[in-house]
């Protein structure tokens, strides 16, 4: 069985940017070409495989763009399954299409006879009719996509429902999934995709189902010379086919840095796409797209640009209210969450206090900034960021706004400090001293408990160091760790400060007191990167480098 439709449907652009490779981009997806492969003949011989990674490796890609052209290849019926905390209602199913953006022509399905329907939303047991109605005259390949939010949104969906009816639908799931892998008269093969660190979750799976960890694909992030075919891949595949195109030696140029960046081990996909989709849009070619990259500050300078700009074509009054948006739509766990706009909303309204009128033409503005993606269910709409690779920015710019506003509650402190002091040297005797330390002791137990005050000093302290700031911060980080001296992680934020400013004699001294400190506290992993840091500074060497600080920022 062949690609239906148009098998030789070329994309405007090579290069999608934040959003995964769709099926329809498939002619352009390049560097993966082993692990569809490998893929493939996994879910040729055996009932369930699983196919797991890191965040941002590239699974949807994988599965969108190079597997399922090879199933159809091998007479399989590709059917993209997600799973959702309604009972009733607990499997969508996304249609496949030819074309970029979705709607017909669209791949076959067994879920949905009509041709134009995008979506089928049906119960567990309507799920599993289907299939024993259908699959004898196909043979469905059922693609379980972004399979965590089976743990994620289970837990922390947000609908109103009591936990016993979310459990029940969470088992029906669960035991139709067993019953899909174990019963081998029925014609279907099951490929479970997620998250790596979410594996240890599917043991109530495993136990029923105690071969299916035995079939898998780990895919780990890209290699350089799969940078360099994801790049070039497009052009040499197709010459002349595009007007801009990037060069051979700019394609090596990009590898190289990606590699520096993340030390060859970490290269996800999405940042390649973005940065060669914001290239191939200037529209510049050879030498003089060679020096927009340059200009830009390369690999580095683009990313963090094409985040910031997104956020600052907003207006003014909409950003604050942006990232407290972005922020509800990841998980405790740093994973997507789908949530209806009005609970969206709401949650919002309630928690940060924003006007619901304000928060709704935010989110319309994100939706039209691609920074979120929209679908329509049973009349509602539901909504998620558009990749998991803005999952650390959103982080890391909620982080910024608690920042700011815990020192507006510091200076705060400050000054209420300091105008008891002024008073005290003009003269306002004993009676003023105690009215002005009572006033003090108020505020602090008002606004903020020595905890809290000590947390807020060390959020400032990492975070500053982080971002450039090391010298600026570390009175901040002194004044965390005075507060509360045998807090080692005050005392590993301190070490960073004092590392980045020059002062190894002092960082040694935080980082021993955190490895002794973190015994049984602490990851063992997280111990031995300090231990390695230790000998670092002990040889003078500063073991801070841009891919070790990008790695703390996730920590």
């Amino acid at each position: 069985m062949n690609a239906p439709f148009q098998s030789d449907y070329i994309l405007d652009s090579p290069y999608p940017g934040t959003e995964p490779f769709s099926y329809a981009g498939r002619n352009i997806f390049f560097g993966r070409e082993t692990e569809a492969r490998t893929l493939i003949r996994l879910i040729v011989l055996y009932r369930g495989v699983l196919l797991y990674s890191d965040s941002g490796a590239g699974k949807s890609s994988l599965v969108n763009a190079g597997l399922i052209p090879l199933a159809i290849d091998e007479g399989f019926q590709p059917e993209r399954i997600r799973v959702q905390p309604r009972s009733g209602e607990e499997i969508i199913v996304e249609r496949l299409s030819e074309i970029v953006g979705g709607g017909p022509p669209l791949l076959p399905s067994v879920f949905a006879p009509d041709e134009k329907q995008t979506r089928a939303v049906l119960s567990v047991e309507k799920f599993l009719e289907t299939l024993r109605e259908r699959a004898g005259a196909v043979r469905p390949l059922l693609i379980f996509d972004q399979f965590e939010e089976w743990v994620t949104l289970f837990e922390e969906y947000s609908t109103g429902q009591v936990q016993d009816e979310l459990e029940t639908s969470k088992e029906r799931i669960l035991n139709a999934l067993v019953e899909l892998v174990n019963d081998s008269e029925l014609p279907v093969k099951v490929l479970i995709v997620l998250r790596e660190d979410y594996l240890a979750k599917l043991t109530p799976l495993f136990k029923r189902c105690p071969s299916l960890p035995d079939h898998y694909v780990r895919l780990s992030p890209l290699k350089g010379d799969q940078v360099y075919r994801a790049i070039r891949g497009p052009f040499e595949e197709y010459p002349g086919r595009y007007r801009t195109e990037l060069s051979p030696s700019l394609a090596k140029e990009i590898q190289k840095q990606f590699e520096g960046r993340s030390r060859g081990i970490d290269i996800r996909l999405t940042e390649v796409q973005i940065v060669c989709r914001i290239l191939f849009e200037t529209g510049k070619q050879g030498p003089e797209l060679e020096q927009v990259f340059t200009d830009q500050g390369g690999v580095k300078g683009i990313l963090e640009m094409y985040l910031e700009h997104a956020l600052e074509s907003l207006e003014i009054e909409h950003r604050e209210p942006a990232v407290g948006l972005l922020t509800r739509m990841v998980t405790s766990a740093g994973t997507r969450n789908v949530i209806s706009r009005d609970d969206l909303l709401s949650r919002v309204a309630l928690e940060d206090g924003t006007p619901r009128e304000l928060l709704s033409k935010t989110l319309d503005s994100l939706d039209r900034l691609t920074l979120v993606r929209r679908q329509r269910l049973r009349e509602v709409y539901y909504y998620e960021i558009a990749s998991e690779f803005l999952v650390g920015w959103i982080l890391k710019e909620a982080q910024r706004q608690r920042l700011t506003e815990q020192r507006k509650l510091l200076e705060q402190e400050e000054a209420g400090r300091g105008r008891v002091f002024r008073g005290l040297a003009a003269g306002l005797a004993v009676a003023l001293l105690i009215a002005g330390l009572a006033a003090f002791t108020a505020f602090q137990q008002r606004n903020a408990a020595r905890s809290d005050l000590a947390r807020a000093y060390n959020l400032m302290c990492r975070w500053g160091s982080l971002e450039g700031q090391a010298e600026r911060v570390l009175p901040e980080c002194e004044r965390a760790v005075e507060l509360e001296p045998d807090n080692g992680s005050y005392r590993d934020s301190r070490g960073l400060a004092r590392a980045l400013t020059g002062d190894y004699a002092g960082a040694i001294e935080d980082f021993q007191f955190y490895v002794e400190w973190g015994q049984n506290k602490q990851p063992k992993e997280r111990l031995d990167k300090r231990r390695d840091w230790i000998w670092e500074l002990e040889a003078g060497r500063n073991p801070f480098d841009e891919a070790t600080l990008e790695a703390l920022r996730y920590e």
